[in-house]
């Protein structure tokens, strides 16, 4: 990401999965944020826990999707973010 910010290129948003092997996404997304993207982070995880999405939230990860109610969460978020509305039924 830092090679491809340096040459120019800019993202909608990052995607990242919390439990990624060499690093964290909460380590990840400190790191992406220092190199000052502003956009949405999104992450998603199987730990439910309010410390960890606290955690998330003070890494500068905008949304976290638990994995059980991944899809219909992730799919709202999208909405949100992209057309202005979450979709209703999704959420």
């Amino acid at each position: 990401l830092k090679e491809k910010m340096s040459a120019g290129v800019t993202f909608d948003l990052v995607f990242l999965d919390i439990m990624m092997p060499g690093i964290s996404g909460i380590e990840a997304a400190r790191q992406i944020r220092d190199l000052r993207y502003s956009g949405p982070l999104l992450a998603f995880s199987a730990e439910a826990s309010s410390a960890f999405k606290k955690g998330a939230r003070e890494a500068g990860i905008d949304h976290y999707f638990v994995k059980t109610s991944f899809n219909r969460k992730l799919a709202g978020a999208l909405l949100l973010q992209f057309c202005g509305h979450d979709g209703g039924a999704l959420n």
